[in-house]
C-alpha cells in the first residue's frame, strides 16, 4: 500500500482490536484472509439462469453454463470473458478434466459435450441418452467419462473416441432418473488403485448404487427410501409418497468403507461398503430436505445443507450434530468445504 494509507490502516486495526478481541484468521499459504469479502469480478453474459459454475484444475479459468445453452469461460483472476462455447441445449452440470483443460458438459437434449478450453474446439458430442443428462465427471485418471440421465442409466464413455464402453441398466440398476454421481476419493489419490475405480449414483427411486468402472458390475445398492409397494400405498398416496424418495446427494468416505446418501426424506445415511447395511441415520429435524453433502477428507464427520436454511456438521459415527450454521433465510442449495483453515482444521 502506498505511505500515505499506512496510518489509515494502522488506525483501523488499532480501533478494531479495541473494540472487540477477535483473533486474526490464521494464514493460509497462497490466500491473502483479508482478499477474501472483496468481489473480484461480476460474470455478465447468460440470457437465462446460470445453473453450474466449475474452476479448472489449475484455477486459471472458470467455467459457467446457463439454460440459454451457453458455456462460458472466463479468467478467474480477472473475470474477464476468454470465449462463449455453444452447441448443448439447456446446460445441467460442467465438470473439467483433472489434467488439463478440457470441459464437459451435460445437455437436457440428450447429450454432452467436451471442448478443449484452450482454443474453443469441440473435442466429441457424446450421444445415447434418452432423456436430459443429469449428472456426469471425468474420472480421475481422466479416461472415462461417467454420465447418468432421466432415463434411469449410467453410462461410461471413451473421451477420445466418444464411443460408449458400457450402460448400467436393467433388472439391478435405477428405475428412475439419475440425480447425483460421485466418485471413490482414494481413486483420485492412486490412479492404480483398482479396488478404488468406483463410482455411487443417485437417483429419485430412493435407492443409490455402487458401481465398479472396471469390472462395469454394479456391486451394491443401498435403499436410502425405497419406494412402498404395498397395497395400502397403492393409488394416489403411493404417487404422493414417491415425490419425496429422491436420494439427492451420494459421497464415499475417503478414510472409511463408508458410504453416504441423503434425500428429500430430511436423512443423510451412513452405510457400510463391505456388509451393505445401514450403519448410522442423520435425521434432520422436521425431515427437512437434504440438499447436499460431502465428507471431511480426513474425520468420520459428514456436512450437510438442508431445505431449513442450516448447514450441520454430523459425526457420522454417531449420527449427532456436531456445530450447525445458521443465517440463511431460505434453503441451502450447495455447500463446499476449505478444510483446514479453521481452528481445529475445520472452516
Amino acid at each position: 500500500a502506498p505511505p500515505a494509507e499506512e496510518p489509515a490502516d494502522g488506525a483501523a486495526a488499532e480501533e478494531g482490536s479495541a473494540s472487540a478481541s477477535v483473533a486474526e484468521p490464521p494464514a493460509v499459504p497462497g490466500i491473502d484472509i483479508k482478499m477474501i469479502p472483496t468481489l473480484v469480478a461480476s460474470l455478465d453474459g447468460h440470457t437465462d439462469t446460470v445453473v453450474a459454475v466449475a474452476f479448472a484444475s489449475d484455477g486459471s479459468l472458470v467455467a459457467t453454463g446457463g439454460m440459454d445453452g451457453m458455456v462460458k469461460l472466463w479468467d478467474a483472476r480477472t473475470g474477464v470473458l476468454k470465449r462463449t462455447l455453444e452447441g448443448p441445449a439447456d446446460v445441467e452440470w460442467l465438470d473439467w478434466h483433472t489434467k488439463g483443460n478440457v470441459l464437459l458438459a451435460g445437455s437436457s437434449d440428450g447429450t454432452v459435450w467436451m471442448w478443449l478450453a484452450a482454443s474453443g474446439a469441440c473435442m466429441q458430442v457424446f450421444a445415447g441418452h434418452e432423456g436430459s443428462v443429469t449428472a456426469g465427471l471425468f474420472t480421475p485418471d481422466g479416461r472415462t467419462v461417467v454420465t447418468g440421465g432421466a432415463d434411469g442409466t449410467v453410462r461410461l464413455w471413451a473421451p477420445k473416441k466418444g464411443t460408449c464402453r458400457h450402460v448400467f441398466n436393467g433388472h439391478d440398476a435405477h428405475e428412475a432418473p439419475i440425480t447425483c454421481l460421485a466418485v471413490h476419493p482414494a481413486w483420485e489419490k492412486d490412479e492404480t488403485n483398482d479396488s478404488a475405480k468406483l463410482v455411487i449414483s443417485g437417483s429419485e427411486d430412493g435407492t443409490a448404487k455402487l458401481m465398479h468402472v472396471g469390472t462395469k458390475k454394479i456391486v451394491a445398492s443401498f435403499p436410502h427410501s425405497p419406494p412402498d409397494t404395498s397395497e395400502v400405498a397403492a393409488g394416489a398416496a403411493a404417487s404422493a409418497s414417491a415425490e419425496g424418495l429422491s436420494v439427492e446427494s451420494v459421497a464415499i468416505c475417503p478414510t472409511l468403507p463408508w458410504c453416504a446418501t441423503a434425500g428429500v426424506d430430511g436423512n443423510c445415511k451412513i452405510w457400510n461398503m463391505n456388509s451393505k447395511t445401514m450403519h448410522q441415520c442423520c435425521a434432520h429435524p422436521l425431515s427437512a430436505a437434504v440438499t447436499k453433502m460431502m465428507w471431511h477428507p480426513s474425520l468420520p464427520v459428514v456436512v450437510t445443507s438442508a431445505a431449513d436454511g442450516i448447514v450441520r456438521m454430523w459425526d457420522a459415527r454417531q449420527g449427532t450434530v456436531v456445530s450447525d450454521y445458521k443465517g440463511h433465510t431460505d434453503m441451502v442449495l450447495d455447500v463446499k468445504g476449505c478444510w483446514g483453515a479453521g481452528v481445529g482444521g475445520v472452516d
